[in-house]
C-alpha cells in the first residue's frame, strides 16, 4: 500500500525521517534539518537485504503475484540480481551528486556503537554518556 503524504507537512511536523528515496529528491525537502545523515551500506549486503524481503512472507503479502520464497532461487535469477545491483549504484550516484548535503555515515560504524555512532552522539551533544 502506498500512501501519498504531503512533503512539506512531513518536513514541518518531524524531527526525522527516514527514507529509501533518491537523495537527489530528497533534497529537495530537506533542508530545514539540521543534520541530514547518509547510511551507506556495503552493496553486497544491500543486495542480500533486496533477495531476503523479496522472499519474505511480508512481500507476498504485499505483491501476491510473487511467488519466489527461496533466496537461492532469487539469486539464480541473473536479471533479477543485476537489477537489484543497478538500484544501489544509482542510489550511491545520486548521493553523490548532492553529498554536501549530508553528513555520511557507513552502516559498519554505526552498528556496536562504532566510530560513526560516535560520530552522531557528539554532534547531538550526548558525548558525556559514552564510556570509551
Amino acid at each position: 500500500i502506498r500512501v501519498k503524504v504531503d512533503e512539506n507537512l512531513l518536513v514541518n511536523t518531524s524531527s526525522l525521517i527516514w527514507t529509501h528515496s533518491l537523495p537527489e529528491e530528497v533534497v529537495k525537502i530537506i533542508p530545514v534539518f539540521p543534520f541530514r545523515f547518509y547510511i551507506i551500506r556495503d552493496g553486497r549486503d544491500v543486495v542480500n537485504s533486496y533477495i531476503h524481503f523479496n522472499c519474505s512472507p511480508v512481500m507476498r503479502r504485499l505483491n501476491p503475484d510473487y511467488k519466489i520464497d527461496n533466496p537461492r532461487e532469487l539469486y539464480s535469477k541473473l536479471d533479477v540480481f543485476r537489477k537489484y545491483v543497478l538500484l544501489w549504484k544509482r542510489h550511491v550516484e545520486s548521493y553523490l551528486k548532492v553529498k554536501d548535503f549530508f553528513i555520511e555515515v557507513r552502516f559498519e560504524k554505526l552498528v556496536n556503537f562504532g566510530e560513526d555512532f560516535l560520530k552522531i552522539m557528539k554532534l547531538f551533544g550526548v558525548e558525556d554518556f559514552i564510556d570509551e
